[in-house]
């Protein structure tokens, strides 16, 4: 079981709308922001489609957001209803790959993370990233990579949804062709998931997001065990059948729970598994080899696939 643990909703959450003709909301009594709902976020619940809308991370930390041809509320929903990424980061390091319009890297900021390094290579929402991040004392925590990351480096075509910014993305699937037209396309300079890594020294990396819609394959298939099994926990949103991923975690041995499964899309969360201690003959680890004898029976039992290490001997 994978130790991610959801909390209930803040209770100071709000959609903030600004209160002008332009996005026809009613005026609060102080003149400010009018509240629109608390709770699920939608600019939906309050009948409104405006042109921005504000949402509060925490008391001290409100975003402005794309509210209309974005996926900005819905995203926020996400992360602090439904905790997808989780509550609470205390110290931790994260790598944010696919950091949209900055609101992973202050979330994660806000709720305790000691540095963040976010790659995001859409213009558009590099732009807006970058703003929302400088405009907070935050920013000294997060670094933000006007990058894509896959398994190589290099330069490569980047396709833009000008109405779906959520779906930019160097590789469309047919999946998303029936609701989603990219009319753009920008070279972005690419790096992989090692050279991600390899600048911030980190020896162990507490946390890893991965948005990136669809580069999340070449980088857990693609990319060195060594370089991968520096990575704590995971949470991976995919964007075609997952097992590939899944299989690839087990084998380098992190537990894997999928959280959520719409078919071709959803969030795998995966941490890595402590050596199993067994008494005075060693410990097990994920591993495929077969042991022989009366540990044949205990690994079935308790741990398939798995392997003994130590000199000690069962017999």
């Amino acid at each position: 079981m994978v130790s991610f643990i959801r909390q209930k909703p803040l209770p100071f959450l709000y959609l903030l709308l600004p209160s002008t003709p332009e996005n026809r909301a009613e005026p609060s009594q102080s003149g400010g922001f009018a509240p629109a709902s608390k709770g699920r976020i939608s600019s939906g619940d309050c009948g409104l489609r405006p042109k921005l809308a504000f949402i509060a991370i925490t008391k001290a930390l409100v975003l402005p957001l794309r509210a209309a041809n974005s996926w900005d509320i819905a995203a926020l929903n996400e992360i602090l209803i439904e905790k997808d990424y989780g509550a609470s980061f205390p110290g931790y390091r994260i790598l944010d790959v696919g950091a949209y319009n900055g609101d992973t890297p202050l979330f994660f900021a806000a709720y305790g993370a000691e540095k963040v390094i976010a790659a995001e290579p859409a213009p558009d929402n590099y732009a807006l990233a970058r703003k929302n991040i400088t405009d907070y004392p935050y920013s000294e925590r997060i670094e933000l990579l006007p990058v894509a990351v896959a398994a190589i480096d290099g330069e490569m075509t980047f396709h833009l949804a000008p109405r779906n910014p959520q779906c930019h993305t160097l590789s469309p699937t047919e999946e998303n062709a029936p609701y989603v037209t990219y009319t753009e396309q920008v070279k972005v300079p690419v790096w992989s998931f090692a050279r991600l890594v390899a600048p911030s020294g980190w020896e162990a990396i507490d946390l890893v997001r991965l948005d990136c819609e669809g580069a999340e394959f070449p980088i857990i298939l693609e990319t060195p065990p060594d370089v991968l099994k520096k990575v704590r926990k995971w949470v991976i949103e995919y964007h075609a059948d997952p097992q590939p991923l899944e299989k690839r975690l087990r084998e380098l041995g992190y537990a894997v729970q999928r959280v959520k499964d719409f078919v071709l899309t959803g969030i795998i969360w995966s941490e890595e598994v402590p050596p199993f201690p067994f008494q005075k003959y060693g410990y097990l680890t994920p591993g495929t080899r077969v042991l022989s004898g009366d540990w044949t029976c205990i690994q079935r039992i308790f741990c398939p696939g798995w392997v003994l290490h130590g000199t000690g001997s069962p017999h």
